[in-house]
């Protein structure tokens, strides 16, 4: 465990992500609701969180607390889609279209606030599309590649730049490595997507710089 890290994310093949959306919630129970545009009227992301339902009434994520009533602590399911190439201009494109779509949500929907002139006209900007809008054409974007696999996957709804969430699709086979007593599913070149998206990751940050991100707070 990293005392400062605060999540565990999951990627999927985008396959496995829409089969996992239809299923979860049945085979998850009621102790744990899934959040996703189809499940949620004014959802704020772009990606499934499977949340828990019953978290302690202190601990939870404010600036959602608006759009849902179950804020307590989640983790977050991102989907992989195919790509075909490593990096091209109309990938480059396709990424900040997303990223354009998936800021003017987060202004949509109240998660954010304009800080300076960019976020301010996106801001302006999102008011011109309605939000199911603009979670279908997200949605409709990240897709555009097609489902047929290719040489490389992209993870377009997590929030790294073009130059991190592009990587051949064999990266991601899966491996098993020992953790807390299980056998957990890894990607098999883990090391490589780890160090094209954060660099010299095996180097312990300044005290300074061990945050946590996901914003949880204690009332």
């Amino acid at each position: 465990f990293i005392p400062w890290d605060d999540d565990l994310d999951i990627l999927m093949k985008r396959r496995d992500y829409e089969r996992f959306l239809l299923i979860a919630q049945e085979e998850l129970k009621d102790r744990y609701i899934i959040q996703h545009p189809s499940t949620v009227q004014n959802y704020w992301s772009t990606f499934i969180k499977v949340r828990v339902k019953d978290s302690h009434p202190l601990f939870y994520q404010e600036h959602i607390s608006k759009l849902t009533e179950f804020c307590g602590p989640c983790i977050d399911v991102f989907p992989l889609d195919y790509v075909k190439s490593r990096f091209s201009i109309g990938q480059f494109l396709q990424c900040n279209l997303i990223r354009l779509f998936r800021r003017m949500i987060d202004f949509k929907t109240g998660v954010m606030v304009s800080t300076d002139i960019k976020t301010m006209l996106i801001s302006m900007g999102s008011h011109l599309f309605s939000l199911k809008w603009l979670q279908k054409h997200v949605d409709k974007e990240m897709r555009k590649q097609g489902d047929t696999e290719k040489e490389y996957l992209a993870a377009f709804s997590t929030f790294h730049k073009y130059k991190c969430i592009v990587a051949p699709a064999q990266y991601y086979r899966t491996d098993y490595t020992g953790f807390e007593g299980y056998q957990m599913p890894i990607p098999a070149g883990y090391d490589k997507l780890l160090t094209q998206i954060y660099g010299e990751w095996r180097t312990i940050p300044e005290e300074g710089k061990r945050e946590t991100k996901h914003q949880y707070v204690c009332a």
